[in-house]
C-alpha cells in the first residue's frame, strides 16, 4: 500500500481498503513517510519508512495550477528509494493512491499495479475542468473581454493547451520508462492509472465517458474511525445550528484565521478541526461558541453538524454527503474548484471566493444553506446513492479478484 503520504485523505482510503484485505487473509504492508502513514502502525499493519515529496511543495504546485511535480532527478530519487523496498518486501501487487512515482517504479520492477484515484483525475472524466477564476490567464481575459466572451475563448483554448502542457509534465516519467525499455505514457492522467484503476467516486457525482474495462467505480472510500467525540459534545445546544469548519490536511492557515474571525461574530456553534495545518493552541483567543481540535472522527462530526464549511477536498465532500449534510466551499486550488462547482450543480452546496470573501457574504451563505430546504434534500438524496456503495469492500473485492488472476497466470 503506497499512498501520497502527506495527505490524510489518500492515506485513509488505503487504510480502509487494507483493513478489508487483512480480514480476507491478505498480508498488507504500507510504505510512506511518517506523517499520516504512521496511522498504519497504529492499526497493526507493517509499515516501512519511505521518502515522499514535501506536501507543502505539492500543495503549492496545485495552487499554482501546475502538475509539473517532478524533474528527471527528483523522480529518479524517489524511484531509487522505492525499488529496494520492493526487493525487500517482494509484493504480489502494489496498491497506489496518488503517489506520483509509483506508476514508473512498479513498471520497472514488473509488479502489477492497482491505482486508487478519482474520476476527475482520469482522461475519461465527462465534465469540464475549468481554470480557477483567479488564474492569471482568466483574470487577463476578464479584463479584456466580457464574461461570456472569456468563457468562449477559454473553451477553445483549454483543450489544445492542456494537451501541450500534459506532454511537458510527463517528460520525466517517460525519460525513465524509456530508459528501461518500457511503454511510455501518453498523458499526465496516466500517472494515476494502473493495470486496474479504482475510482473512489459515484458516477452521479463524477461521471465518465467510455472508461476501459480495467477501470471500475467502487464508490467513496470513507474513513471510519473508532474514536469517540470529546465530552464537550454534550454541551452543544440542540436549539442552535452547528457548523463544522475543516480544511482537511492541505488547507491554508490564513484561511482558518479569516473564516474563524468571521464566524465568531455569528450566532452559531462551530466545531473546528485544524488537520495538522496549525495547532489548536495557537488559535487564541478562542471564541466561546467554538470547539477546536486538531483531529476528530469526521464521520461522527458530520452526524451532529447542520452544514460544513470546507476547502473543497473530495474526502470531506463525500464524508458530508454520506451523512446528508450540505456544504459551503471556499476553494484554494483547481481540484477543489471542480469539486465545489459540482456540488453547486447538484444543488447540495454553495461556493464562495476566498479572496473577495466578506462577513455578510459568509453569513448570507450560511443562512441560505440552513434555511433553503433544497440543499438538505439534495444532500440526503446523494447520501442514499452513497449508501448503496461499500467503497472499501468493493475495492478490496476487485483487488482480490485481480490478485487471483495474477496467481493463475
Amino acid at each position: 500500500m503506497m499512498p501520497l503520504g502527506g495527505f490524510l485523505a489518500h492515506v485513509t482510503r488505503l487504510l480502509e481498503i487494507g483493513k478489508v484485505l487483512r480480514d480476507k487473509g491478505f498480508e498488507v504492508i504500507f510504505a510512506g513517510p511518517q506523517r499520516y502513514v504512521d496511522k498504519a502502525k497504529e492499526l497493526g499493519f507493517e509499515k516501512h519508512d519511505l521518502v515522499d515529496l514535501n506536501p507543502d511543495y505539492v500543495s503549492a504546485c496545485i495552487r499554482e495550477t501546475t502538475l509539473y511535480f517532478h524533474s528527471v532527478k527528483s523522480l529518479n530519487d524517489l524511484i531509487s528509494f522505492e525499488l529496494p523496498i520492493y526487493e525487500k518486501v517482494k509484493p504480489a501487487l502494489i496498491v497506489n493512491d496518488s503517489r506520483f512515482s509509483v506508476r514508473v517504479s512498479a513498471k520497472i520492477a514488473r509488479i502489477p499495479l492497482v491505482s486508487v484515484t478519482n474520476a476527475s483525475w482520469t482522461k475519461f472524466y465527462k465534465l469540464k475542468r475549468p481554470l480557477p477564476e483567479d488564474h492569471p490567464y482568466v483574470r487577463a481575459l476578464h479584463y479584456l473581454f466580457s464574461e461570456d466572451k472569456t468563457k468562449k475563448i477559454l473553451s477553445g483554448l483549454i483543450p489544445p493547451l492542456t494537451k501541450i502542457y500534459s506532454a511537458v509534465c510527463i517528460r520525466p516519467y517517460n525519460y525513465h520508462l524509456r530508459k528501461y525499455g518500457l511503454k511510455r505514457i501518453s498523458a499526465v492522467e496516466d500517472i494515476w492509472s494502473g493495470e486496474r484503476t479504482l475510482l473512489a467516486d459515484i458516477p452521479e457525482y463524477a461521471p465518465t465517458d467510455n472508461i476501459p474495462q480495467s477501470f471500475h467505480y467502487v464508490g467513496p472510500i470513507i474513513w471510519e474511525s473508532k474514536e469517540s467525540l470529546p465530552l464537550w459534545v454534550e454541551r452543544l445546544e440542540g436549539s442552535k445550528p452547528t457548523l463544522y469548519l475543516t480544511l482537511g490536511s492541505s488547507g491554508e492557515a490564513s484561511l482558518f484565521e479569516k473564516i474563524m474571525k468571521m464566524l465568531a461574530a455569528l450566532p452559531y456553534q462551530v466545531i473546528v478541526t485544524t488537520g495538522g495545518i496549525i495547532k489548536p493552541e495557537s488559535l487564541n483567543p478562542v471564541p466561546g461558541n467554538f470547539y477546536i481540535e486538531e483531529y476528530l472522527p469526521g464521520d461522527k462530526v458530520m452526524e451532529i453538524s447542520d452544514a460544513v464549511i470546507f476547502h473543497g477536498g473530495n474526502g470531506t465532500a463525500y464524508q458530508a454527503l454520506a451523512k446528508g449534510v450540505p456544504l459551503i466551499g471556499i476553494p484554494t486550488h483547481f481540484e477543489q474548484e471542480w469539486n465545489i462547482e459540482r456540488l453547486v450543480e447538484m444543488k447540495a452546496g454553495i461556493k464562495l471566493n476566498l479572496k473577495t470573501l466578506t462577513l455578510p457574504q459568509l453569513a448570507q451563505a450560511i443562512e441560505k444553506i440552513l434555511t433553503v430546504k433544497e440543499y438538505k434534500e439534495n444532500a440526503l438524496r446523494i447520501a442514499k446513492i452513497i449508501k448503496g456503495h461499500q467503497g472499501a469492500k468493493r475495492a478490496a473485492d476487485l483487488i482480490e479478484e485481480f490478485a487471483q488472476q495474477i496467481t493463475v497466470i
